[in-house]
């Protein structure tokens, strides 16, 4: 026996709630995803992404020091200020 990646449950009106491999209940079940699906899925999302901010980065010429002086901003609690840095890179 496989483990489908996704299983409904019928909605709370049902006398009995039943689960099903297929969404077949009125009104449509509740949908449960295997969580080795999800993760891999949120994994996928996250290097999109970290990809995305690298051209973002290598486009807009952000530097080491750059990157230096907005981890400090971190590092000392003061994200407004790292918000701010941000937002007057070259």
């Amino acid at each position: 026996m496989t483990d489908h990646e996704r299983i409904y449950l019928e909605q709370p009106r049902a006398l009995v709630r039943c689960w099903c491999q297929d969404n077949v209940f009125d009104g449509g079940g509740i949908e449960y995803v295997r969580a080795d699906i999800v993760a891999a899925q949120l994994a996928e999302a996250r290097n999109n992404a970290l990809e995305e901010a690298a051209k973002v980065a290598e486009d807009e010429g952000v530097t080491s020091a750059d990157l230096t002086s907005l981890g400090a901003c971190l590092r000392d609690g003061r994200i407004a200020a790292a918000i701010r840095a941000m937002k007057e890179m070259p």
